[in-house]
C-alpha cells in the first residue's frame, strides 16, 4: 500500500481551549495500526504545544504555522496548502482531517484510498444539510485524494476561500467543472442530535462540527439549542467517546466493521434547486434574465413514488381509473392480480440507469449521470406518451432515477408500507435471496430516498397500512386535487393486501423512519382534505398553473 499523509490544521485561536487533538490523534493511532501513514500538523499555537505533540504521538511531523489572516476558514484553507507543499516525495495520497473529526473504524485509510484506486478522484464527508442554499459537496473535515490528482486539478484550497462560505464547496464546484469523479460518505446516524453537529459519516468517520468555534450556523433558527447540544457533545466526546458513537449508530463500537459504508456520487445537480424548492421569486427572476428563448412542449404528469410492494400499484391503479393516462402497462402479473401498472420501457430504462451508476433495484444507487443514449430514449418515451392527456409513470426504481426524468410541470405522489409487510411480500417473490437484515436495509434505503425527495419539495404521501375506508378517502382526495373524475368504479380491493403482520419494528432506524413517514402521511392527509373542501381554491390553483406553464417550459434549455 502507498503511503498516506493525514493533514491537520491546528490554527491559532485564543478563544479555543478545547483539546481536540488529544482526542483526534489517539483515534488515528487506534484505527491505523496496519496502515502506512504520516500525520502532518500545521500548528498555529504555542511552540511548547508543538513539541508536546511531536514527542507524544508516533508518525507525526509538526510545522510552525502563522497565517496572515485572522479569519478561521481562510487560515484553514491556507494551512492545508501549506502542508501539501511540505509532503514527502513518497506520499501518494493525503487525507484532510479536522481536529474534531476522527476515524471510528479500523482500516479507514485503506477504505478511503480504495475508492481512489477504482477511478474516483476524491472521497470524503458528504454535506447535504444546506441543500436549500447550496448543492451537496464533499467537506474537508475528512477528504481523501491523490496528491498528484490535486495538483492536476489546478485548484488550491486557498483559491476557493470566500467570506461566509465554505471553501470546500467552491473547491468541489471547480473540480466538477474539470470532470472530477467525487464520492461522498453519507451521514448515517440513527439518532441525529443536530442537523450538522455529531455526524457519523459512512460508518467510518465521526465529525463533531463547530469544534473550534461557537456553534453558529447561518441556517439555524435555534441558537440556544445549538449551544446546548454543543456543550453536551464536548462532554460526551471527552468522557466516553465509544459510548457516544454507540448511541449515535445503535451499534456496539467493536462491531462497527460489520456495518455498510453508505456513499453517494457527487455532481452538480441536473435539477435546479430553486425550482425544486418552489422559490418562485428566484425562478421568475431567472426567467426574466435568461437569454434562452428555446421552448419545449410536454404534457402535465405525475410520478408515483414508493418502494416495491408498498402500494404503488394500488395507488397508480386507482388514479388511472380516475382518468390518469399510463400508456401501455401490465394489467396483470404473477405477483399482482391487477397488474403492477408499470411500463416495460420505463422499467428497462431505469434498470440501465441504475446499472450505469453502479446499482440495481436491490442494490440501488442514486442516478448521478445519464448517458446520451438513455437521455434520448427517455425523451422519446415522454414524447410518445404525451398525447395531450394528464399522464403518469409508476416504477419503484424512479425513487433513484427521478433526476433523469424530472421536468418542471410534473407532480409527485408517494406511498409507503410497514417494513415487515414489504419484506414478507418481497421474500415470497423468490426471484432474489437476501438475508432478513439486508431486506430491512433495502426498505430503509428506499424510504430514506422517499423522505429526502419530500424534504426537497413536499408532495402527497399516503400510508398503505391505513384501514380501507381511510385509504380510499385519501386517494379520492388526491384524485380531486389532480382534477380527475373520482366517481368512476373503485380499483381498490382490500382483499388483495396480503402479509398483514402488525409486528413491532425492532430495528430503531426503521422504527424511527416509519414513524416519520406516518406523521408525513397524516399531515398530507389534512392538506388534501382542505383542498377537497374548497373547489374554488383548486380552480384558482389550476388557473395559476396554466398561466405559468408557458414560462415553465423555458426551463428545459436551462437544465440542458
Amino acid at each position: 500500500m502507498s503511503k498516506t499523509a493525514i493533514l491537520i490544521v491546528n490554527a491559532k485561536d485564543p478563544g479555543n481551549k478545547i483539546p481536540w487533538l488529544d482526542c483526534c490523534l489517539p483515534q488515528i493511532e487506534r484505527h491505523s495500526r496496519s496502515s502506512d501513514y504520516q500525520v502532518y500538523i500545521a500548528n498555529g499555537n504555542s511552540e511548547a504545544e508543538g513539541r508536546y505533540i511531536a514527542a507524544t504521538y508516533p508518525k507525526i511531523k509538526v510545522f510552525a504555522y502563522r497565517a496572515e489572516t485572522t479569519a478561521p476558514a481562510q487560515q484553514h484553507s491556507a494551512g492545508l496548502d501549506f502542508l501539501i507543499e511540505r509532503l514527502d516525495k513518497e506520499i501518494e495520497y493525503f487525507i484532510t482531517l479536522d481536529s474534531d473529526a476522527f476515524p471510528i473504524r479500523d482500516r479507514w485509510i485503506e477504505i478511503l484510498t480504495s475508492f481512489i484506486e477504482t477511478g474516483v478522484t476524491a472521497v470524503g464527508v458528504y454535506r447535504d444539510e444546506f441543500v436549500r442554499e447550496v448543492e451537496p459537496f464533499l467537506h474537508v473535515s475528512c477528504l481523501c485524494i491523490k496528491k498528484q490528482d490535486y495538483y492536476n486539478l489546478g485548484i488550491r484550497f486557498a483559491d476557493c476561500y470566500k467570506p461566509e462560505r465554505d471553501f470546500s464547496y467552491h473547491a468541489n464546484c471547480e473540480w466538477l467543472k474539470r470532470k472530477a469523479s467525487l464520492v461522498g460518505l453519507r451521514r448515517s446516524n440513527v439518532n441525529n442530535r443536530h442537523f450538522l453537529m455529531a455526524g457519523v459519516y459512512g460508518n467510518l468517520i465521526y465529525h463533531n462540527g463547530a469544534g473550534s468555534r461557537p456553534p453558529t450556523f447561518r441556517t439555524s433558527t435555534d441558537p440556544a439549542q445549538n449551544e446546548e447540544v454543543w456543550k453536551d457533545l464536548q462532554k460526551a466526546v471527552f468522557t466516553n467517546l465509544d459510548e457516544l458513537i454507540t448511541g449515535l449508530i445503535d451499534c456496539p463500537y467493536d462491531a462497527i466493521e460489520t456495518l455498510p459504508i453508505p456513499t453517494v456520487r457527487v455532481k452538480q445537480q441536473n435539477m435546479n434547486l430553486f425550482l425544486i424548492n418552489r422559490n418562485w421569486e428566484k425562478y421568475n427572476q431567472f426567467l426574466e434574465n435568461t437569454e434562452q428563448k428555446k421552448a419545449f412542449t410536454c404534457g402535465k404528469g405525475v410520478f408515483i413514488l414508493g418502494m416495491h410492494r408498498s402500494g404503488t400499484s394500488c395507488l397508480t391503479g386507482m388514479i388511472e381509473q380516475y382518468g390518469l393516462h399510463l400508456g401501455e402497462v401490465s394489467p396483470i402479473d404473477k405477483f399482482n392480480q391487477k397488474g403492477n401498472r408499470e411500463n416495460k420501457v420505463v422499467m428497462q430504462i431505469n434498470n440501465e440507469l441504475l446499472l450505469a451508476n453502479g446499482g440495481y433495484w436491490y442494490e440501488p444507487e442514486e442516478v448521478q449521470w445519464v448517458t446520451p443514449s438513455l437521455k434520448e430514449r427517455i425523451e422519446q418515451f415522454k414524447q410518445n406518451l404525451d398525447v395531450g392527456k394528464f399522464w403518469g409513470i409508476k416504477d419503484p426504481r424512479m425513487l433513484f432515477c427521478l433526476s433523469a426524468w424530472f421536468q418542471p410541470d410534473t407532480l409527485l405522489a408517494g406511498t409507503f408500507r410497514h417494513p415487515y409487510e414489504v419484506i414478507y411480500s418481497l421474500k415470497d417473490r423468490g426471484n432474489i435471496v437476501l438475508s432478513g437484515r439486508d431486506w430491512q436495509d433495502l426498505w430503509f434505503r428506499y424510504n430514506c430516498q422517499l423522505i429526502s425527495l419530500y424534504r426537497l419539495c413536499p408532495f402527497p404521501i399516503v400510508n398503505f397500512d391505513w384501514e380501507p375506508n381511510r385509504y380510499r378517502a385519501v386517494v379520492q382526495n388526491l384524485g380531486r386535487s389532480l382534477s380527475l373524475n373520482i366517481e368512476r368504479e373503485d380499483f381498490f380491493d382490500p382483499e388483495l393486501r396480503h402479509h398483514r403482520c402488525g409486528e413491532e419494528i425492532q430495528d430503531p432506524r426503521a422504527r424511527k423512519l416509519y414513524s416519520e413517514l406516518v406523521e408525513i402521511a397524516e399531515c398530507e392527509e389534512k392538506k388534501l382534505q382542505e383542498v377537497s373542501k374548497r373547489p374554488e381554491q383548486l380552480q384558482l390553483i389550476k388557473l395559476e398553473l396554466e398561466r405559468s406553464h408557458s414560462r415553465l417550459s423555458q426551463i428545459k434549455a436551462f437544465l440542458e
